[in-house]
């Protein structure tokens, strides 16, 4: 039979299961319910199936049993095609973005900082207030 497994099989099969199961869940919660479905394994397997994607560095996470759920913050994807890089392209937006707000405030504090230096210097060295 090829030299695999049914166990093997049977593991790879999973694993693409929950992988692509989180991968549609992006930064979001995947209930213990979904997993189970998807995996067609009993409850009491399913924090043991992400315990071995997350050790096999395959996804990232963390398991709330309280509330039965899995936190995902990354899972890697089986393929990458046009919809990976539109949500690729809209991540780096965003960043790009945030970084530009960044950027903003830090030169609004040098600003200030300038201002409060050259204040300080033309009264000797004497603290003034400064307002922005």
């Amino acid at each position: 039979a090829a030299g695999i497994t049914l166990e093997a099989a049977t593991f790879k099969a999973c694993m693409l299961a929950l992988l692509a199961l989180c991968s549609t869940a992006g930064r979001q919660e995947v209930t213990f319910k979904a997993i189970q479905a998807a995996l067609d394994v009993p409850e009491d397997q399913v924090e043991n199936w992400v315990v071995r994607a997350i050790g096999a560095k395959l996804m990232e996470g963390r398991i709330d049993q309280v509330r039965g759920v899995v936190l995902v913050s990354r899972s890697t994807q089986r393929t990458f095609g046009s919809s990976e890089w539109g949500n690729l392209a809209a991540q780096l937006a965003s960043w790009r973005e945030a970084l530009g707000q960044v950027k903003q405030t830090m030169a609004g504090h040098e600003g200030l900082a300038a201002t409060a230096a050259a204040a300080a210097s033309a009264t000797g060295g004497k603290p003034t207030a400064v307002r922005a």
